[in-house]
């Protein structure tokens, strides 16, 4: 995952961290916390926070089907952080059920559906145009 902020009239900020393969958003969250947290540490060092932010980009690298996925030979997780992670996944199965079965939005993580109505859902991208179902989650 790459995280990158360009505030208005000054320099950008720019990280980069990687994670076990995961198909969890809470595993994404606290990544991009992560980082956040890292970018403001940098800002603030340079005595430049706060300010204006002109353009925040996060790019998830390395994205590949679930189905795909290679087990690890060697698992380097805990069995306290692999039940954590097991538990998230299945939370984020469950949140994508419902916003399957009653629309997009039905549950949302860090917002009210309202507060982020406008900026959720598929979006047409350069290289690829989206099926209609994806607009339906």
């Amino acid at each position: 995952m790459s995280l990158s902020m360009r505030i208005e009239e000054g320099p950008r900020f720019a990280t980069e961290a990687r994670c076990v393969a995961a198909s969890d958003s809470i595993t994404f969250l606290h990544l991009l916390d992560a980082m956040w947290t890292m970018i403001l540490g940098e800002a603030r060092a340079q005595g430049i926070w706060p300010v204006r932010i002109k353009k925040l980009s996060v790019t998830l690298h390395h994205l590949q089907l679930q189905a795909n996925g290679q087990a690890h030979l060697f698992s380097a997780l805990s069995p306290q952080h692999s039940a954590a992670r097991a538990k998230a996944e299945r939370m984020s199965q469950a949140l994508d059920a419902l916003n399957q079965r009653y629309g997009r939005d039905t549950v949302a993580l860090g917002m009210l559906p309202a507060d982020g109505r406008s900026f959720s859902g598929t979006k047409i991208a350069f290289t690829r145009i989206p099926d209609v179902q994806e607009f339906l989650e």
